[in-house]
């Protein structure tokens, strides 16, 4: 089967817990775009080479390519990360894709790890971003005004999810928009609830294009009054039903034995169609599983006796 001619490029930061989720995404895209000519670049603070021959055994069954690239940590010393454990240093390697990726890259898909792909992302990179730094979706919270307020933000002007980001990288290189982000960061960690999230979002309040709402079918999206302004109603119902991008926000993963996340079964499928299944899919150690469910009983506990209190 003939690919397409232009080349899409696809950006994916990690780390080397994240690399047996980042080969599932891969796999996601894969299956659903055969026809395409794309190129993965995927970069880490520094990963096994069993890793990265497991990755290059994906794309290479498919016919793509891939690019992977070490950042170094160090870089990244001074950026705040909150104590989660599904957040790390890694979801900041994206602000240096500009610099790190080849300049004759124009235009790249950034998406996070925690995502499957289950359609075409072709009409991703159609979108006119002329004058732009991003193209991204409304945020599964983005209604919340205390994300305007925390960030001194017009509501107007939309908050928007970091996980799933069109980028523009000519524009970010003449616009020095990586530094201008760090700065923000470096500036104001206290108001940085969402570290580079919050940051992007200061910096390029003016320099967006809001995405439609299946390229990043969040989890809250599935709440039965979700965070959003209700002006996008009727298009998230729609983007439930058909999701192009889905992505499993929040600290329950879809590969966690414990998981309640909307379409953990779409993830379930592309893990199973991936030879790296045992270390992607449900295997959570016994101490993680204790303290997952210690936690819950705990919060139980608390809510009891605030309801007696009260």
């Amino acid at each position: 089967m003939k690919m397409k001619d232009s080349v899409k490029h696809i950006a994916i930061c990690s780390d080397e817990q994240y690399m047996p989720y980042c080969s599932v995404l891969i796999k996601s895209i894969c299956e659903n775009n055969t026809d395409d000519n794309l190129e993965f670049h995927v970069v880490t603070g520094g990963v096994s080479s069993e890793a990265h021959e497991r990755i290059q055994t994906v794309v290479s069954y498919y016919g793509k390519k891939l690019s992977l690239y070490t950042v170094n940590l160090s870089d990244f010393k001074d950026c705040p990360v909150r104590r989660a454990e599904h957040i790390t240093v890694a979801s900041y390697f994206r602000l240096q894709l500009p610099e790190i990726l080849p300049a004759d890259v124009k235009k790249v898909l950034y998406l996070d790890c925690d995502i499957v792909v289950d359609g075409s992302i072709s009409p991703l990179f159609d979108f006119d971003l002329t004058g732009k730094a991003v193209g991204a979706v409304y945020n599964q919270t983005g209604g919340d005004i205390r994300h305007y307020n925390r960030l001194n933000l017009d509501f107007r002007s939309g908050y928007f999810n970091a996980g799933v980001l069109m980028i523009n990288l000519d524009y970010w290189r003449k616009n020095n928009v990586s530094k201008r982000v760090i700065d923000f960061i470096s500036e104001n960690p206290d108001i940085c609830k969402y570290h580079d999230q919050d940051g992007l979002n200061y910096v390029l309040r003016n320099e967006k294009v809001l995405l439609p709402l299946k390229y990043n079918v969040q989890a809250l999206f599935y709440l039965d009054v979700p965070i959003i302004p209700k002006v996008f109603f009727d298009e998230l119902e729609e983007a439930k039903k058909s999701p192009v991008i889905i992505h499993y926000t929040g600290s329950d993963k879809p590969w966690q034995k414990w998981s309640n996340q909307p379409n953990k079964e779409r993830y379930m499928f592309y893990a199973m169609l991936n030879p790296l299944v045992a270390e992607a899919v449900i295997r959570p150690s016994l101490l993680q599983y204790a303290k997952h469910h210690i936690k819950k009983i705990a919060k139980g506990i608390i809510n009891r006796h605030v309801s007696v209190l009260w």
